[in-house]
């Protein structure tokens, strides 16, 4: 039976070119829209969730009040995690995470010297693979990072350094940095392949600090001054609420308010890292995202589908007339309505079938023409199980919206009001009901009409009004934050003001602290 649901339904769609083309058509074009919003979500909500106990992973973070300014900050002092070891309780682990900006070129033994990206080197201790955990190809978290002067590289970064090799011959190996001080391979551990915020490829054991001269340059025991650029993570315990851990950085800045003075500590659980723009200031390693234009984008997608499926439930109702004496044909010959719906369903889901297939393939040139859209890095494997299993799932969703009420209407038909000629169905709420789909159908198409007219008007005004005073060659300054320029121009340390050099966000990218200046467009 099913064959001849299919023989027929391709029979229909041949003699029917320009309807299945516009059906095809609109509902390629919405699969498509659909399809580009999923791999979006998917895409941004991916990032840092298949971490094992992702969800009990949190971030301390601070809020200080200097001078009437309202200052918050992703970092904390560098002593700040070891008062926690001794005082949290409901916590399995924490580590902190120390960002190195490596000064000179990055040497590794062997035969040649080569420099290498600095970008995702990283000073911290043994907790960071307890809470961040990964898989190793040789060496052991416990022993790891220990002991002073050891690193543990990712794979392909180990690869890198000294080629080819099975990861055992990597272990002992000498890594140079700063053209000072001389680490060893201790680790090897497999790349991470899902997405996250903190790609990093070089872990230096936290003790080097200490026993080197990096002890000068990052200040391990000072609480105040320019060095605070730590991360601080924990991994709670099972049971435990992140409320409870709150109320215990409470009782710690109530003991020693000299300390903690102005300040407040809270959690930022993990996974709300790539979503939080209130840090981005002092975090621009992560690229932030929108949990509600991300949720936005949902609804539109749903819309445009929405509208698609109207669009061909408008075209196959109105070929009522035509389909009306085949199918009192069929009922005076025995078939029952089932049959006539499944018959119905049959070519809607084939037509279906073939605009899902077409979205697929205008999915690439989609991502091509529009990619600065679009997220960077945003992978699209057509071939891959998610994508398959949602185009199928897209299928089963459209073809049951947009071909289920048309099925029941078409199939309603009395074969003896057919058969003399003196109408289809006689039911005039399914009357109103397409008259109703037709009337929203041509009132968005109004709306979206204006409203691309609006907007063109109101960006052709803008580009081509008077703002009335001279915009080129104009210089914007922002300086920073009144507390926080104190700070730096008269460190606690008594060391020389930073003031107007380049320094480095705890990301490690380049920033400038103290003005932050953009060109207009400087001409005459």
């Amino acid at each position: 039976m099913l064959r001849n649901y299919l023989h027929i339904a391709w029979r229909n769609i041949r003699r029917n070119k320009l309807f299945a083309l516009i059906s095809i058509g609109g509902l390629a074009i919405g699969s498509t829209a659909c399809l580009l919003v999923w791999l979006i979500c998917s895409y941004e909500f991916s990032f840092d969730d298949t971490h094992p106990n992702a969800e009990r992973i949190y971030r301390v973070t601070s809020r200080s009040y200097r001078a009437e300014n309202d200052v918050r900050s992703p970092v904390i002092a560098p002593p700040a995690p070891a008062a926690f070891r001794k005082t949290l309780t409901g916590v399995n682990a924490i580590t902190d995470i120390t960002p190195y900006e490596v000064k000179s070129a990055i040497r590794s033994s062997g035969k040649s010297t080569k420099e290498f990206d600095d970008g995702y080197i990283v000073i911290t201790d043994p907790a960071y693979f307890q809470i961040f955990q990964r898989d190793w190809l040789a060496g052991s978290p416990a022993g790891s990072m220990t002991a002073p002067f050891r690193v543990v590289l990712t794979e392909s970064r180990a690869r890198q350094y000294f080629g080819p090799a099975a990861p055992e011959q990597w272990i002992g190996r000498t890594v140079t940095y700063d053209d000072s001080i001389n680490v060893s391979v201790s680790g090897i551990i497999r790349d991470w392949k899902g997405n996250t915020d903190f790609p990093y490829t070089e872990f230096i054991s936290f003790s080097t600090i200490n026993s080197s001269s990096l002890k000068n340059r990052f200040r391990p025991d000072e609480w105040r001054g320019r060095h605070t650029n730590v991360w601080c993570f924990l991994l709670l315990s099972k049971g435990t609420n992140p409320a409870r851990i709150d109320t215990q950085f409470r009782q710690l800045a109530a003991n020693d308010p000299d300390i903690w003075r102005k300040m407040d500590l809270k959690l930022e659980p993990l996974t709300d890292i790539h979503f939080n723009t209130t840090y981005a200031a002092g975090d621009n390693i992560h690229r932030k995202a929108s949990r509600p234009a991300l949720y936005g984008m949902m609804g539109i997608a749903v819309f445009i589908l929405l509208i698609a499926a109207i669009n061909f439930i408008n075209l196959s109702t109105a070929q009522s007339f035509r389909l009306a004496k085949e199918i009192g044909v069929r009922k005076v010959l025995g078939s029952r309505k089932i049959a006539i719906i499944g018959q119905f369903l049959t070519e809607t889901t084939l037509l279906v079938l073939i605009a899902v297939t077409l979205g697929l393939l205008l999915v690439r040139p989609a991502l091509h023409l529009f990619g600065d859209y679009f997220p960077e890095g945003m992978p699209y494997r057509p071939f891959s199980l998610p994508v398959l299993g949602f185009s199928l799932l897209l299928i089963f969703i459209i073809s049951l919206c947009a071909g289920f009420y048309p099925a029941v209407v078409l199939s309603s038909y009395l074969p003896v009001n057919v058969l003399k000629g003196a109408g289809t169905a006689k039911d005039h709420r399914s009357s109103r009901w397409r008259k109703g789909l037709i009337v929203f159908q041509f009132s968005i198409a109004l709306l979206f009409i204006m409203a691309t007219l609006v907007i063109a008007k109101q960006i052709k005004y803008m580009l081509n009004s008077d703002p009335g005073f001279q915009t080129k060659a104009v210089l914007i300054t922002r300086p920073p934050p009144a507390g926080q320029r104190e700070q730096d121009q008269f460190p606690e340390d008594g060391t020389e003001s930073r003031s107007g050099r380049g320094c480095r966000h705890p990301s490690g990218h380049r920033a400038h602290r103290y003005v932050k200046y953009v060109w207009g467009h400087v001409g005459g």
